[in-house]
């Protein structure tokens, strides 16, 4: 019994892997046959794995534009409160809050390219 669960770890890892890379959902299926599952094992792994795979993008996506989204207004409160603190100096008090404005930009692009 413990054999056989360890084996369906190694699958479903493998089947992860496979997605990662690209594989399409048949080509999943196909690979863990050659590896010596029977087909309806392989069929539930290859749909869980897919089904999983995109959940856990879009769960990525969202935290990337969430976390992007407070970088740009944390940036945005620094580079409002160094021009108002330091109206007659000029130079670096506003390079920390435009890179913590790009940084968070960059971060929301991410998050909807992914």
């Amino acid at each position: 019994m413990q054999q056989h669960l360890k084996n369906l770890v190694e699958a479903y890892k493998y089947a992860y892997k496979l997605k990662v890379e690209g594989k399409t959902l048949e080509e999943i299926k196909d690979e863990l046959l050659r590896q010596g599952l029977d087909n309806k094992t392989a069929k539930i792994i290859a749909d869980n794995i897919d089904k999983n795979y995109a959940e856990l993008k879009a769960k990525s996506r969202k935290k990337n534009i969430e976390r992007g989204v407070f970088w740009c207004l944390a940036g945005g409160v620094m580079i409002l409160f160094t021009s108002f603190t330091h109206l007659h100096r000029s130079g670096y008090p506003y390079f920390l809050g435009c890179g913590t404005f790009l940084f968070g930009a960059i971060r929301i692009i991410r998050g909807f390219l992914k």
